[in-house]
């Protein structure tokens, strides 16, 4: 119990429904011992029923005079005095929030004005809650997606959540889509951050392992107050490591398709014949030959080898009129993983 709000009008009713409880109850055994008629039983009976109705109805509105909390946490604001008169016009009750982009805040309201979305934050000032408690290992996260990437995110989809060293909000984003951008298979990185090494799972901030989370809620209905549409995704995610804090900035990352190790190199090394045929010089002990491959997505300057080619191999770019040798990439998602030598 986080609060009580000391209500003599509930709490009256109660005992007025009591009374009448017994009443009903008496009456009711009293034309049983009496012999009365099947229809005075039986409306001696509904009586009782709708007294006994109107005791549950009763207990349940003083309850409600307590504010519990839904989850274990930690109550880090109190904005409550004791006999402090609250406004009859809030919509007191519980609800968890997010404030804003990032945020992992939970919190339980209580008192006028405290209506709390989701993953948002309402725009009166009348809006703190009185009373806030958060979670110490379980946090979410809420970001947005346009039309075109919400359809490469499903409930139940994995997620990586790291600490951003980044002052934006967290975003998130597929190719060519916001958040930095990325490579076939990941997502983009909040305030256009580099994953340099998602190979090895390297924190963003160097310091702090990521986290392990799944997507708990994808919206069906877009957001179009900026402006732009932008459909409302819930990442839900654990960490007991006391690292993730409620309010923190983080980049969240969801790999869709085939997550497999992939092979890239530079578009410029591939050539592509009238009949669609796409050929590389690969540099061998022998010397130069030309190899057709099968080609797949492509991301900036870096495209996807599905067959043709080994990691490790070198390819020959044209680089200024001559040549020059670049290496073969593999890394998981398309990450660039590519070394070029100039000649």
């Amino acid at each position: 119990v986080l609060a009580t709000l000391d209500s003599p009008e509930l709490a009256a009713d109660v005992a007025s429904a009591e009374t009448a409880v017994a009443e009903a109850d008496a009456r009711l055994a009293d034309d049983v011992a009496a012999g009365a008629s099947d229809a005075q039983l039986a409306a001696d009976e509904t009586n009782l029923v709708t007294t006994q109705d109107r005791l549950a109805d009763a207990q349940t509105a003083l309850e409600g005079a307590q504010l519990l909390a839904p989850f274990d946490g930690t109550v880090s604001t109190v904005d409550l005095v004791v006999g402090e008169e609250l406004g009859s016009g809030g919509t007191s009750g519980t609800s968890l929030s997010g404030t804003g982009a990032g945020s992992g805040l939970s919190s339980s309201t209580l008192g006028a004005g405290n209506t709390a979305v989701p993953g948002a934050t309402t725009g009166t000032a009348d809006s703190t809650a009185q009373i806030q408690v958060v979670t110490s290992d379980r946090f979410v996260v809420e970001i947005g997606f346009d039309d075109t990437d919400i359809e490469n995110v499903t409930e139940g989809q994995e997620a990586t959540i790291s600490l951003s060293t980044s002052t934006s909000s967290a975003a998130f984003g597929f190719p060519g889509g916001g958040g930095g951008g990325g490579f076939p298979g990941r997502g983009g990185l909040a305030g256009g951050a580099v994953d340099t090494d998602a190979d090895d799972a390297t924190p963003l901030n160097g310091d702090v392992a990521p986290a392990a989370g799944a997507v708990a809620a994808v919206s069906g209905v877009a957001d179009a107050s900026s402006g732009v549409a932008s459909f409302p995704v819930t990442v839900e995610f654990v960490d007991d490591s006391g690292d993730y804090h409620a309010g923190a900035s983080v980049v969240v990352e969801l790999s869709y398709g085939d997550p497999t190790r992939v092979v890239q190199v530079p578009s410029f090394a591939v050539s592509t014949a009238d009949d669609g045929s796409a050929t590389v010089t690969v540099r061998t002990a022998n010397g130069d030959e030309t190899r057709e491959v099968v080609t797949g997505d492509s991301s900036g300057n870096m495209i996807t080898i599905v067959s043709g080619l080994e990691v490790g191999e070198q390819v020959v770019l044209p680089v200024g009129g001559g040549e020059g040798r670049g290496g073969v990439g593999g890394v998981p998602g398309g990450l660039p993983g590519v070394v070029q030598e100039g000649s």
